[in-house]
C-alpha cells in the first residue's frame, strides 16, 4: 500500500442531524484510488444500522420544515452550499486532487466539474436578480 505525497490519507465522519461524528462503534473502510489499487486515498466511517436509523429519524424529522419553504427559499439554500463550495480557492484545489485520486479521474476533469458547478450557481443568481435578462 502506498501512500500519496501530496495528501496524506483521509478520514470521513457521517453526517446526522446537522452533525458530523463517527460511526457507532468507530468503524471505518479503507478507500483506494481506482487508478493505482496499491494507494490509500483515506477511511470512511462503516455506517452501522444503528447510524442509519438516526438519519433517517433526523431526515424524516427535518422534511416538514424544508418542504414548507418555497421553491426560491430552497434555491438559495443549494446555491448558498453551492457559493461555499467554491469561495476558497486553495481549499477547491484540494479538494480536486482529493476527488481526482479517490474517483480515479484526471484532474483536469475534476476542475470541469467545480467550475461548472461555480458556473450554474452563477447563473441561477443572476436570473434569479434579473441581471441576466438585461445584460443580454
Amino acid at each position: 500500500m502506498t501512500v500519496h505525497a501530496e495528501i496524506a490519507p483521509v478520514t470521513t465522519e457521517l453526517f446526522i442531524n446537522g452533525a458530523t461524528r463517527p460511526a457507532e462503534g468507530g468503524a471505518t473502510y479503507d478507500i483506494f484510488n481506482p487508478a493505482r489499487a496499491s494507494e490509500l486515498v483515506g477511511h470512511a466511517a462503516c455506517a452501522s444500522v444503528g447510524d442509519l436509523d438516526k438519519a433517517v429519524t433526523a431526515a424524516h424529522a427535518a422534511f416538514p420544515a424544508w418542504a414548507a419553504l418555497s421553491y426560491h427559499a430552497r434555491a438559495d439554500l443549494l446555491l448558498g452550499v453551492a457559493e461555499a463550495l467554491t469561495a476558497n480557492a486553495a481549499e477547491v484545489e484540494t479538494r480536486a486532487r482529493l476527488f481526482t485520486r479517490e474517483h480515479g479521474k484526471i484532474l483536469k476533469e475534476t476542475h470541469f466539474s467545480g467550475r461548472a458547478l461555480a458556473t450554474a450557481s452563477g447563473f441561477v443568481r443572476l436570473m434569479q436578480t434579473g441581471l441576466l435578462l438585461t445584460s443580454i
